[in-house]
């Protein structure tokens, strides 16, 4: 989702049209494969204090995220940043904070990835349709 009206389109599909929007919000689960970069800015937005992206680049939603750190005000603070993990705090005084974590995987094989808390809303744009109940344990 390079393109920024796309990633809104897509976001709102998922969680707005659904009438989500009026909702508790707190924690979002997105499942890629594609830059899911922007949906942590949305979700932020949205009032969202937790973003986990499963992503197939994990550069690629860091150029995303220098971005959002300019246009938004906030700091970044990374907690833990390698090459299948990155995880940060996003503070902003107008949005307040936003904890993400973004796992690379190539989604062929297992995904391993214990998150930090319960979602309270998922999506993917391609891979749900691909994977069976039995695959996602929250």
């Amino acid at each position: 989702m390079d393109s920024y009206d796309y990633a809104s389109s897509i976001y709102k599909l998922h969680l707005v049209s659904n009438n989500e929007v009026n909702t508790l919000r707190k924690s979002l689960l997105e499942v890629g494969p594609g830059d899911s970069g922007l949906s942590i800015l949305f979700a932020w937005k949205d009032g969202f204090d937790f973003v986990s992206l499963l992503d197939k680049d994990i550069s690629n939603v860091i150029s995303k995220i220098d971005i959002i750190t300019k246009y938004e005000d906030c700091k970044l603070e990374y907690l833990i940043k390698n090459d299948k993990q990155v995880t940060f705090i996003l503070k902003s005084s107008k949005l307040g904070e936003i904890h993400v974590d973004v796992i690379q995987t190539s989604f062929q094989n297992e995904i391993t990835y214990k998150p930090r808390c319960k979602f309270t809303h998922a999506f993917s744009n391609a891979v749900l349709q691909h994977m069976e109940e039995n695959e996602i344990v929250n």
